[in-house]
Order: structure tokens, then C-alpha cells, then sequence
């Protein structure tokens, strides 16, 4: 609100101030704004023109800046096009100069860091005008505004001359980040501020001299230098360490060698925070021998403190620390190795002779220590190609943080051929790393190149089989983007199909299919099928199915005549198992067929049956008319051979060769007697699969085989189920014996497998309505205890369309089945079913079960029956009916697979989805705004409040709902009005009351609407007493955003914090900390109550108070000694908020670190920590204390 008034202020002034003369500006202004304003809202980042328009009026364009910082502050979207409009914005408000600043600046307590650059660089682009309004802002009541008016000052530099004797006062400021902010601006604007910092050396407080000496030092080249040495020599002297160090270095940095003493003593202060830039400052000095030898005695003997500080100050000397730093890498303290690690960074190059000491700590416990080791490799073996980087790299690869290890592979990579040394100990790691660093191993391999894949092809006759594996993997990998490869790769990977891994079969094979264009393929598959080694001349006789089954792809570039003389030269190879490819590949693609059945006919003879078996199917293939592209009358020449041959296969000695070769003849149309003979024969004395095979052949033999009737009826008695469903398949074919089929369905019911009850229903799907009995039995599995099988009824009801007084009734229970399977089988029945269906479907909208109602209104929904939906939406409060209204009826998710769950939080959803279709669903509602139903009503008027402005027309009647008789219905009017704007006609006593409402979006909007509202004090407080513990939480937010103006509901909300709830205890302690100081006296009253629950929440109140609480320091310290450990771990938060170093709270704190409980003994050390501004200084020495 402040910042509101603050733009039309601004507007009205400089309207005002320019007069007659600038009217007509105004005037174009205004009219560019209502412009702007009439444009549709999704086409208004297109008004560039507008923008460019109020940038060329400059000055005169202030009637649109409330327009341009709604722009400015808006976060929605960030694409570019919208930050290339925000940024014309920002454009315009410098153009328009000094009447936007206090608009602009109003911004600064904003929440956000893109609406604090923006303001930024509004401000800085406006320059000297903006200084006043950031100087006031200096004395702002927020730290946050404070800090960001510095750094904006900050950037201005001499521009914000006229910020100086403000700057100077927060140089006092309580908050240190604010303090820092101010020394620094100070310093960048440079000469203006040098009498002033000039004093402020003298000042009796040490912040501030301590500030004024350090922004003294950030200036750069001042024009009085003498002046400012001489007044820093004085002040040399300071009682106060922090004053005396922050001289010193200033000194240090103007090149004074009368700062010597106190760069020494900064250097061996183990609470300094400039021990590294120390050291910088004696080295340039020429005191570099002095440091080191001060630095070494500290690494030798000193605490672990005084060594890390000094591993810290090593980095400041350059080359010549480096083998301080190599020995304080074997340091007992993690700390100080830790710290040694980073200083070697921070030299750089000449850190480099530390990398392969760098890698042993890559094996420590400590993370910490880890990470530091992998980011100081990194940096230091970036672009240096050597064989320490290599190391280096290789063992991060190998030892490293999981997270890292990708890095130095990714590092590697861009080495290139250089990195060729490093491949097998690329391929370890790619061996034991996870699915992440294998594919980083995998890019390195493919940016490496050709040494790469020569390297993965010399693997094959690697012993270990996870390595072979591995490098096949990454070999496929790198030839995925390559069409060629050298000969020797082609041969290795041909070599590979017949290794004994199939893994590595597998990926060779992969690999392969990327090479089929290259000019070695075919070389090196001949050169495999002629080789020695018989699993190489499988593998490669082989490879055409292993090729179709790694990548579904036929195989191509194999028409050469030299691939065809070698395929023919290899069926005359002794293994029957290559002259068997051989002979199957060349009828695949129709080449030297002659050759090959040739070949096939004498594998029929062969003493193994496995090879007789395949034979005689490579032979079945060549004589397949539509393989071939013949009729049925033209067949190949040695199809009559082939005939012959299967004939005889009839009477072989192994039943599966005889099973194969009847089945033959029955798909080759020929010998079909002697084929059904020989099943028959199969299925009366064959094993159970063979039998079952055998009758499964005897269906596909079709009407023209004579199969008896009375061999079918015995197969019907089978006790092999299979078996049964085969034989009833026959017969359903023929169309005979359907009461025999019904009766195997029948007996297939009763069976325990799911399977045979599930063939038995494919036999009843195909019988159809052609027989009662199959009807009858269908509508008994409906009630089968299997899901799966009362499923595949349901679906069998809906296929065949069976219609009956039995069947819907039953379908319609189904849709309330436990099981998704089934009510989804039941509904898509019922859809199918339609009209005869639809009666049925309305009466079950009357049912019982909530779930049953919403499975019938989604199958009504897809049967386009509309009008009983709508009334089903009116009249129904169940939610999970709503579901599928929602769904369906209104064109979004369908879905019959519900669970029994609740669905109330889908209520929200079924609201936003009717108020998108506005004035459809408008139309449909509107006559049930009046109904007597007040649940009716309701439902209707929260979709009216979802739609907002679009409802506008509806208005009248909402407001005569405010005093309607339900009160869900005043409530959902009340958020109706609410969200179109017309606020004022809702009491906040109203919201209070619908705080308690059961449904989530009557509260949140009444959340909403009171938190955006002003209110009196009192009656805040008044409403603090209300029981409804959510009341007390609201209003306590409300407060706190009231800030010390609040001070009066300070009892009430002490009383707070005793409460039951931890919603209202937070937001008591939220609200008594943005009071501040007003609260803490009794606050510290509250320390000392009685109940352990309002002492930890006040001691929570004031930890978040931060340095306002300072006057409550002494009953804080007492705190540390509570019998509550919520209270103890509050208390050292609240000090170390505090800032207050003084040696009774460092002790107090101290006597915490023994403390029983984990989490005040860590709360305790974050403390100390804050206090001694060194993070992790503490770690050592606490942990021995505990």
C-alpha cells in the first residue's frame, strides 16, 4: 500500500510541477496507457510500440508509471520475449528519470532477486536523481532495504557523493551484512567520502571505525594518500583487535612497512579473518621469508586451529608455499588438509607437482576433503596434457565422488588422441561404475576416435568376460554415429558372434548392423566364414538371424558374388550346423537355390535329429508360394522332393521330427491324409507337449482334411486340457457337435488353471449365439472366483453382442467389482450393448454404492447420454462420481479404472474444469441457483466462483445468497464475490467464521482474502481470544505483517504460545518476532514460565528476532541450562543471531558443547561458528569436548 501511494504521490507532483506546458505529454501519457490497457491480455508483450511512445516522452510519460512497475514486478513468464519487454520497460523509467525514483525504490522490499536487478538497474540507469530517495531508504526499518540501497549506492560510486554522511551512520548498523554493504560503498565512491571516513577513524565506536578503515582501503588510488596514511598511523594504536587488523591491512594495501607488526599479528591470530590476503600484503612487502618461516612453525607445532589458518595463508605466497602445502596434505586434521587442498588451488600452475599427493586424497572417509581434492585436480589438469594430469584424471575416474567422476572421464575426452594411455583404465571404470559413468566412458571413447575403437577391438581375447562384454558395449556405442570401420574392427567383431558370452554375441552384433555400409563388411565376413577357430564360422554363418533379431533389420549389402561363393563354399563345412546356415541364409534371399535344397536334402540324412529337424524347415520355407511370389499352382521345381522328403520324415524315429514334418505337409496343402494320420498317431502315444502339439496342428488343417469325427470326440475326453481346447477349435470350425463343445467348455470351467477357464470362454466367444447352452455357461463365469476370468466373460458378453433379462443386470454389478480389470470389461460391454443397455445403465445412477454410480455415469458418458449426467452432477455429493461426469461429460480424462478410495480432493478439479467452459456450463447451472437443495446450491455457486469475472451477470443473485439460510452457502457465496472483485460486501468477521469450513478452497480463500485486508488492532486482539485455533493462527499472520505497530496484542499473543497446536504456536512466534523489541520483555517473562511449550516458543520468537533481542541476552544464557532441550537448542540459536561476542556468552555456549542432545550440541556449534565468523572453526576441538 505504502509503495501505491507512494507512485500516485509521485504522478501527482509531476504533473503539477511541469505546468501548461507539458500538458499535452500528459495527455499522450495517459492515452498510451489506456492503450495499453484496452489490448488483449495475450497479446500485450507485443505492445512494444506503446513503450517506445512513453520512452520518447521522457519526464512527461510519469502518468503511466504505476502501468510500467506493474510490468516491472510482474514474474509471470520468462521467456524471451517477455524478459526483452521487461527490459524495455526498465528503459522507459530511466527515460523518465527522477519522477519514477520513489516508485522504483518503494520496490526495494520486494521478495525476489529478478525484481531487485531490475530496480537495480532502473536505479543505476537513472543515476545522481535516484541518490536522495536511497539515502532515506538507508534508514529504512528492514535490513533488506538497507543492504540493497547500499549496494546500489555501491554501484553508483561518486555518483552517490551526496549518500555519504548516511552511508556513514550504518556503518553502526546492528546487521553486519548492512554494515559490510555501507564500508563497501564508501569505498568505491572514493574522495568525496574521505573527510568523512576521516572522522569516523575517531569515532567511539569500534564498528564504525572499523569501517571507515576498511572502505578506506578499498579505494583505489585516492588523490590525498599522505593524509589518509597519516590517519591510519594514528589509529594504528586501537585497544580494539578488530579496529587495530582492519588499520593494519588498509596500511598493508597503501604499501606502509609501519604495517608490518600488525600484518604479523593478524597472521598468527588464530580469530583472524584475513590470515590468506595477510600474507599477500607481507609478501609484497618483502616479508615473504618472515611468513614462511611463521607459517611453517604454525604447520609444525600449533594447534589445528593455528595450522588450518596457516594452510589458508599459504595461498597467498604463490609457487613458494607449494611444498608447505604438499606436507600439510599429510596432516592428522581433516580440517587442515582440507584447507591445504584448496590453497593449492588457488596457486594454480605452479600446484601442479602436488597432483599425484592431490590423488591419495581421493581415498579419504571425509567428503569434504574428497570434493576439494576432485574440483583442485580438475582445475589444475585442465588442457595439460601430461602424464601427471593423466594420472591424476584417471584416478579421480576410478576413486572419485560418484557425482565427479563424470567430470574427469568428460575431461579426458577432450584430449583426444592424447588420452590413448589412459583407455584401459577408462575401461576399468566403465567395468565397475554405474549406468552414469558408463556413458560418460562412452562419449570419451567416441570424442577419442579411431584409437579408441582400435584399442576396444583388441579386447576380444581379454580373459575376463565382464571386460570383453563392457568394451563391446562401448565399441557399439562408438560406431553408432560411424558407417565405416577399419578391416581389422569389422573381423574382430565377426570373431566376437561366436564368443561364449552371449552378452558379448549380443553387442557385437549390435555393433556390427552400424557397420553394414562399410566397404570391409562383406571382406571380413567372408574372412570369417573361411576362419579356423568353429565357433567364429557359426557365429558368422549365423549372423543374417542374429542381425534380424538384434535390430529387426534385414541384412543389406550382401549381394556380392563373393559373400554368395562364400556361403556356397561353407556347405560343404564339416559342422552340419554352419552348412545348415549356410544353406537356410541362401534360400532366405534366393540365391544358388539349387545349391542350397541340394545341401538341405543331404542334412536330412544326418545322424543328429536336431539338424534333420531344421533341415526340413529350411525346406518347407524355400517351397512357401508367397515367400517366393508364386501361386498355388506354381510351385518351385523341388517342391515334389520336398514332399517326399517330409513323407518319410513320418515315419523318423523322433517324434518331434515327425510332428514337424505332418505339420509341413498340413501348411504345404499336401499328403494331408498321411499328415492326419500321423498327428492322430502323435496325439494316442506321443509325451503331453507332443500330443498337445499334435492336435494343435490337426485345427489348422482346414475343411479339406479328413479328420474323423469320433478321434475328435475322444480328444473332447482328453485329460490334457490343452489338448481339449484344440479338438473343440476343430470342431467349431467344421460346425459340428456344438452341445459337445459347450459341454468341453463346461468340464475347461471346472479345471484349476486359470488358463483352461480362459480357453474355455475363447471357445464360448467363438460358438456365439448359435448355441443356448454356450450362453448359459457364460453367464455362469461371470461369477468365476478369478478376476481374470470374470473378466475375459464380461468382455466375451460385450463381442458378441449377447443381449438378455440375466446378462445387463449382471454386467452392472460387475461394475462394482474389486477388480480394475473387470469393471473396466463390464463397462466396455455395456457400451457395446447401447440402447438395450442404457435403462438398466439410469437405474444403477439410483444405486447404493457411491463407486457403482460413478462406473454407470462414465459408461453413460460414452453412450452420449447427456441429460442424465447433468442431473446425476445436481443431485449427486459424492465425489467420486464426479470423477467421471467430470471426465467424460466434459471432454477431459477417461478412465474406468477407479479405485475404492476418496476423491473429495478431486472436488477442487470438477469446479476449475466447469468454469472453463463458461457460458456452456453457465447455461446448464444457472437454473439451479434457486434450488431447494442447499447442497445443490452450493456446488453450483463455488463453479460460479471458479469462473470469477466471467459469472459477473450472476452477481445479484450471490449477493442475496450472503444471508442464505445454509452456511456453506453464504461461504461459497462469499469466495464467489471474493474472486470477482467486490470485496467490500464480506465482513473479515465473515472469513474468520469460514476459516473452520471442512472444504479446502473456502479456506484457503478466506486465508486469502484476510491476509490482504487492513484491520484495527484491537479488534485483531479481540479475535486472538476466539477459540478456533486456526482463528489464532490467521490473525497472528495478520499481525505480523503489522510489524511493531502491533505491540498492543502482545499479552494475547503470549498466551499464544502455549497452545496446543503448532500451527498457532509458530505463527505467535512469527508475529512477536516481527514486533520486535516491544516484545521481548515479555518475552523474557516468558522464558521463566512454567509450561515447557511457551518457553520453547518464546525462545523461538527471539532466536528469529535476531540482534533485537540483545536486551534478553542474560535470561537467554540462563536458557542454555533448561530442562527442555527445544528450549536449549532455541537459546544458542538466539545468541549466535545475536552477534554478541563478549567472553560470558563464547563460555556459556562452550558449557552447551557437552550438552546430552545431538541437535543443541550442533545448534551450539553453528553458533560459535557465527560468532567467531570462520565456518567450521569449531569442528575439531568440540568434537573432543563431547
Amino acid at each position: 500500500m505504502k509503495a501505491v501511494m507512494t507512485i500516485f504521490f509521485a504522478v501527482s507532483m509531476i504533473s503539477a510541477s511541469f505546468g501548461k506546458g507539458t500538458a499535452p505529454s500528459v495527455d499522450r501519457a495517459l492515452d498510451l496507457v489506456r492503450q495499453y490497457r484496452a489490448s488483449h491480455p495475450r497479446y500485450l508483450q507485443d505492445r512494444r510500440d506503446i513503450l517506445e511512445d512513453l520512452r520518447d516522452l521522457g519526464p512527461g510519460a510519469a502518468p503511466a508509471i504505476p502501468m510500467l512497475i506493474e510490468i516491472l514486478t510482474d514474474t509471470a513468464g520468462n521467456s524471451d520475449r517477455a524478459l526483452e519487454f521487461r527490459t524495455l520497460v526498465r528503459r522507459v523509467l530511466i527515460a523518465i528519470g527522477k519522477p519514477a525514483v520513489p516508485a522504483v525504490v518503494a520496490l526495494l522490499d520486494r521478495k525476489g532477486t529478478g525484481i531487485v536487478f531490475r530496480v537495480s538497474d532502473v536505479l543505476c540507469g537513472i543515476g545522481e536523481p535516484a541518490v536522495t530517495e536511497l539515502a532515506q531508504a538507508l534508514a529504512h526499518e528492514h535490513p533488506t532495504v538497507r543492504n540493497r540501497a547500499a549496494l546500489i549506492l555501491r554501484n553508483l560510486g561518486i555518483k552517490a557523493a551526496p549518500a555519504v554522511p548516511a552511508l556513514v551512520q550504518r556503518l553502526n548498523d546492528d546487521v553486519d551484512s548492512v554494515a559490510r554493504s555501507a564500508s563497501v560503498a564508501l569505498g568505491k565512491i572514493g574522495d568525496p567520502a574521505v573527510p568523512q571516513l576521516l572522522q569516523a577513524l575517531k569515532h567511539p565506536r569500534p564498528n564504525v571505525r572499523k569501517g571507515a578503515a576498511g572502505a578506506l582501503g578499498l579505494m583505489e588510488s585516492p588523490l590525498d594518500s599522505e593524509t589518509i596514511v597519516r590517519a591510519l598511523a594514528a589509529a594504528s594504536a586501537d585497544p580494539i583487535g578488530e579496529v587495530r587488523h582492519a588499520v593494519g591491512m588498509t596500511l598493508g594495501r597503501y604499501g606502509q612497512r609501519s604495517s608490518v607488526p600488525i600484518l604479523m599479528e593478524i597472521l598468527r591470530d588464530d580469530l583472524t579473518e584475513w590470515p590468506a590476503e595477510a600474507a599477500e600484503l607481507l609478501d609484497r612487502l618483502g616479508e615473504s621469508d618472515t611468513v614462511l618461516r611463521a607459517l611453517r612453525e604454525d604447520l609444525d607445532s600449533g594447534t589445528v586451529r593455528d595450522r588450518r589458518n596457516a594452510a589458508s595463508a599459504l595461498s597467498a605466497l604463490g609457487a613458494q608455499a607449494v611444498p608447505l602445502l604438499t606436507a600439510a596434505l599429510r596432516d592428522d586434521a581433516t580440517a587442515v588438509r582440507t584447507e591445504a587442498v584448496w590453497s593449492l588451488k588457488s596457486i594454480g600452475d605452479p600446484a601442479r607437482t602436488a597432483l599425484s599427493d592431490l590423488s591419495d586424497m581421493l581415498t579419504a572417509p571425509d567428503m569434504n576433503l574428497n570434493d576439494a581434492a576432485v574440483e583442485t585436480i580438475l582445475f589444475l589438469s585442465h588442457h595439460q596434457h601430461d602424464t601427471i594430469s593423466l594420472a591424476a584424471l584417471v584416478a579421480v575416474a576410478r576413486h572419485g565422488p560418484p557425482l565427479k567422476r563424470g567430470r574427469a572421464v568428460y575431461e579426458l575426452a577432450a584430449w583426444g588422441a592424447d588420452a590413448v594411455p589412459a583407455l584401459p583404465r577408462l575401461l576399468q571404470a566403465a567395468r565397475d561404475g554405474d549406468e552414469r559413468l558408463q556413458e560418460d566412458v562412452m562419449r570419451a571413447f567416441e570424442r577419442i576416435g579411431e584409437a579408441s575403437i582400435e584399442f576396444l577391438a583388441g579386447t576380444v581375447q581379454d580373459p575376463d568376460p565382464r571386460v570383453r562384454c563392457t568394451a563391446f558395449r562401448l565399441l557399439e556405442a562408438v560406431l553408432e554415429r560411424r558407417e565405416e570401420g577399419s578391416m581389422r574392427v569389422v573381423a574382430v567383431l565377426f570373431s566376437a558372434l561366436g564368443d561364449s558370452d552371449p552378452q558379448v554375441v549380443s553387442s557385437a552384433g549390435r555393433a556390427l548392423s552400424r557397420l553394414a555400409g562399410s566397404p570391409h563388411y562383406v571382406p571380413a565376413w567372408v574372412q570369417a566364414l573361411r576362419d579356423p577357430d568353429d565357433a567364429v564360422r557359426i557365429g558368422a554363418s549365423a549372423w543374417p538371424v542374429i542381425r534380424v533379431r538384434a535390430d529387426r533389420r534385414t541384412v543389406t549389402a550382401a549381394d556380392t558374388p563373393a559373400l554368395i561363393a562364400a556361403f556356397v563354399k561353407v556347405l560343404g563345412d564339416r559342422l552340419w550346423i554352419v552348412r545348415l546356415n549356410a544353406a537356410h541364409f541362401l534360400i532366405q534371399h534366393e540365391w544358388r537355390l539349387p545349391r542350397a535344397v541340394s545341401a538341405l536334402v543331404r542334412l536330412t540324412e544326418s545322424k543328429h535329429a536336431d539338424c534333420r529337424r531344421r533341415a526340413l524347415m529350411a525346406l518347407y520355407e524355400s517351397c512357401q508360394p508367397v515367400r517366393l511370389g508364386h501361386i498355388k499352382s506354381q510351385r518351385p521345381a523341388w517342391f515334389g522332393k520336398t514332399a517326399q522328403l517330409h513323407v518319410r520324415a513320418l515315419k523318423d524315429e523322433d517324434t518331434n521330427i515327425r510332428l514337424t514334418a505332418a505339420g509341413n505337409l498340413i501348411r504345404l496343402d499336401t499328403h494331408l491324409e498321411a499328415a492326419v494320420q500321423t498327428l492322430v498317431a502323435l496325439w494316442q502315444s506321443g509325451p503331453p507337449d507332443i500330443r498337445h502339439h499334435a492336435v494343435m496342428e490337426l485345427s489348422k488343417s482346414g475343411a479339406g482334411a479328413n479328420i474323423e469325427i469320433h478321434d475328435l470326440v475322444s480328444m473332447l475326453k482328453d485329460p490334457d486340457w490343452r489338448v481339449r481346447e484344440w479338438a473343440a477349435r476343430v470342431l467349431i470350425e467344421r460346425g459340428r457337435l456344438f452341445g459337445a463343445v459347450c459341454e468341453t467348455a463346461r468340464d475347461l470351467l471346472s479345471e484349476k488353471p486359470v488358463a483352461a477357464k480362459l480357453a474355455a470362454l475363447r471357445l464360448l466367444q467363438s460358438i456365439g449365439t448359435r448355441s443356448d447352452s454356450a450362453v448359459a455357461i457364460l453367464m455362469a463365469a461371470l461369477n468365476d472366483t478369478s478376476w481374470e476370468v470374470r473378466g475375459a466373460a464380461a468382455r466375451a458378453v460385450g463381442t458378441i453382442g449377447l443381449k438378455g433379462d440375466r446378462t445387463v443386470p449382471r454386467l452392472i454389478q460387475l461394475l462394482d467389482d474389486d477388480a480394475r480389470h473387470v469393471r473396466g470389461h463390464a463397462a466396455r460391454s455395456l457400451v457395446l450393448l447401447g440402447q438395450d443397455a442404457m435403462p438398466a445403465v439410469i437405474n444403477a445412477l439410483r444405486g447404493i454404492s457411491a463407486h457403482l454410480r460413478g462406473a454407470a455415469a462414465g459408461v453413460l458418458a460414452d453412450m452420449k447420454a447427456v441429460q442424465p449426467l447433468i442431473d446425476l452432477f445436481i443431485a449427486e455429493p459424492e465425489f467420486v462420481v464426479y470423477r467421471y461426469v467430470l471426465g467424460p461429460l466434459y471432454l477431459t480424462q477417461k478412465s474406468y479404472s477407479f479405485d475404492k478410495d476418496s476423491y473429495e480432493e478431486r472436488e477442487e478439479l470438477l469446479y476449475v474444469t466447469l468454469a472453463g467452459l463458461g457460458d456452456t456450463a453457465l447455461a446448464g447451472l444457472r437454473r439451479f441457483l434457486k434450488s431447494r437443495d442447499a447442497r445443490v446450491r452450493r456446488s453450483v455457486i463455488l463453479v460460479l466462483a471458479y469462473m470469477g469475472a466471467g459469472a459477473a451477470a450472476e452477481k445479484s443473485t450471490l449477493i442475496e445468497a450472503l444471508v442464505d439460510r445454509d452456511t456453506a452457502v453464504r461461504r461459497a457465496a462469499a469466495v464467489a464475490l471474493n474472486r470477482m472483485g467486490d470485496t467490500d460486501r464480506v465482513p473479515y468477521t465473515f472469513w474468520f467464521d469460514a476459516l473452520s469450513d471442512t472444504r479446502e478452497p473456502i479456506r484457503r480463500e478466506a486465508e486469502q482474502s484476510l491476509l490482504s485486508r487492513s484491520y484495527a488492532v484491537d479488534d485483531l486482539i479481540a479475535s486472538l481470544e476466539r477459540p478456533e485455533p486456526h482463528v489464532k493462527a490467521v490473525v497472528s499472520r495478520i499481525l505480523a505483517n503489522m510489524g511493531d505497530s502491533a505491540a498492543p496484542a502482545i499479552p494475547a499473543l503470549i498466551r499464544c504460545l502455549g497452545a496446543d497446536r503448532a500451527d498457532v504456536r509458530g505463527a505467535a512466534s512469527w508475529a512477536l518476532a516481527h514486533i520486535g523489541g516491544p516484545a521481548v520483555p515479555a518475552l523474557t517473562v516468558a522464558l521463566k514460565d512454567e509450561n515447557r511449550t511457551i518457553r520453547r516458543a518464546a525462545s523461538d520468537a527471539l532466536r528469529r528476532m535476531g540482534r533485537k533481542a540483545r536486551p534478553a541476552m542474560p535470561d537467554l544464557i540462563r536458557a542454555l541450562k533448561d530442562a527442555s532441550s527445544g528450549v536449549r537448542y532455541h537459546a544458542a540459536h538466539a545468541l549466535g543471531e545475536i552477534g554478541d561476542t563478549s567472553p560470558q556468552v563464547i563460555s556459556a555456549l562452550r558449557e552447551v558443547l557437552r550438552d546430552p542432545a545431538q541437535h543443541v550440541r550442533d545448534s551450539v556449534r553453528v553458533a560459535l561458528e557465527r560468532l567467531e565468523r570462520r565456518p567450521g572453526r569449531f569442528g575439531k576441538e568440540e568434537k573432543e569436548n563431547e
